[in-house]
């Protein structure tokens, strides 16, 4: 049985992790900060092992909870497509809102 615990991050009072427990070991975790809109969330993770048993889905589900007893107006999140399931996010109700392009140059010779 998976067990989720919510905590603050130990430094940054404006943001809460998640981890999923099994057997007392975490195989997942998920990390939310407040912002201008809600809560972001920055990392989501399940082990490989793990995946495709409802534990992403019960974290998400632990974030959204938090977002609606702190009255937030909603949850945000980017992903990379090249290595997220979009399907996951999309069966728990996320759409997306936007494309953001990331650019850098190599410097040096």
């Amino acid at each position: 049985m998976i067990n989720i615990q919510r905590q603050f991050c130990p430094i940054d009072k404006t943001c809460w992790q998640w981890f999923a427990l099994n057997e007392g070991k975490v195989v997942g975790y998920v990390h939310a900060k407040r912002d201008e809109s809600g809560l972001f969330v920055s990392n989501l993770f399940v082990e490989e092992a793990h995946r495709r048993q409802g534990i992403g889905k019960q974290l998400m589900e632990s974030v959204e909870e938090l977002a609606r007893e702190e009255g937030f107006f909603g949850v945000r999140l980017q992903v990379d497509p090249a290595i997220t399931d979009l399907d996951f996010y999309h069966s728990q109700g996320y759409w997306c809102l936007g494309t953001i392009h990331t650019y850098g140059k190599k410097l040096g010779g």
